[in-house]
């Protein structure tokens, strides 16, 4: 079979992020400040040349909620279509406005991580939250990331994932605060997965107060070049895009048929360890509506699925 052009294309902002990888860290005891400017440019330029573009792709600033409050220093933000010209320059993104935003790192290291959840949890608030459906509660209104050229570990790829477990437990709180996606380019990609499922072998009728027809799972799913049998040309970047493609392709219908193309040429296989959640952590008013609702799977973009969200 013919290698697809696409996966060569991803490679080579593999090769790209390695090299600059290298070259700035030659340079980092030197200027470290510098150093970071650099690997927010190198990241933002990846997200530049392969989104849509009608999204603007700005570094530095902070996200401002409707109250005013300004949130932590953000490396990377992907602005809304509609986002007004007169607001970019100012570093102070209105939430209403903000599609994504990440944290970049040149050398990821155990000490990023928990500051990494910890400013999850703040952008969640800055965000506000909806209420109603399944996908308004689980899908977060701004996703959030971590990027990284490389890392500290000579096992990245389970050291990483075992802390990313470890560290939601010990943070995360509702499912709708999980960080989306973690992409260490020369280790691995995470991203946050979420299912609502029906307990269909349980008899009786669905209880808005007990909520026992349903179940809430979550968790990291996990794509690495050396874990599994992935196919041939398969990058952390490549699985990192395509799950930025598929969280904005829900509101986005014009990126629908680039994620399905992605989805089947450049994602990879993965795998992730399951979190189970009490179904009271959703709104009384979702778990009312449940009990009239017949979730649906298979279909993609439904604000009723029964996920991944």
């Amino acid at each position: 079979m013919s290698p697809n052009d696409v996966v060569e294309f991803v490679k080579r902002e593999t090769a790209k992020i390695a090299d600059e990888y290298n070259r700035t860290r030659q340079r980092v005891t030197e200027d470290p400040g510098t150093a970071g400017d650099q690997t927010e440019e190198n990241w933002a330029g990846v997200l530049r040349r392969w989104l849509p573009s009608y999204y603007k792709v700005v570094t530095k600033g902070r996200i401002l909620s409707i109250g005013g409050i300004a949130g932590p220093q953000l490396d990377v933000v992907v602005l809304s279509p509609a986002y007004p010209e007169a607001l970019v320059e100012s570093k102070l993104y209105p939430a209403g406005g903000v599609i994504a935003a990440f944290e970049c790192k040149t050398t990821l290291r155990s000490c990023h991580l928990k500051k990494f959840f910890e400013n999850c949890i703040e952008i969640r608030k800055l965000s506000g939250s909806k209420t109603g459906t399944p996908v308004k509660e689980l899908r977060p209104n701004i996703f959030y990331g971590l990027l990284a050229h490389s890392n500290e570990w000579t096992a990245p790829y389970m050291t990483i994932e075992n802390a990313i477990n470890a560290l939601d437990k010990e943070v995360v709180t509702r499912p709708i605060d999980m960080p989306d996606f973690f992409c260490v380019a020369d280790a691995g990609c995470w991203q946050a997965f979420k299912f609502l499922l029906p307990l269909v072998t349980q008899p009786g009728p669905f209880s808005a107060e007990t909520s026992t027809a349903f179940t809430l799972s979550t968790c990291y799913m996990g794509q690495s070049p050396k874990e599994g049998n992935q196919q041939p040309g398969f990058t952390p970047i490549g699985a990192f895009l395509t799950a930025l493609y598929a969280k904005l392709a829900f509101d986005d219908p014009m990126m629908r048929g680039l994620c399905e193309y992605f989805q089947l040429t450049i994602s990879g296989h993965g795998k992730g360890t399951n979190r189970g959640w009490p179904i009271t952590v959703l709104s009384t008013e979702l778990r009312q509506e449940m009990s009239r609702h017949q979730l649906r799977n298979g279909l993609k973009f439904d604000e009723w699925s029964i996920g991944p969200y």
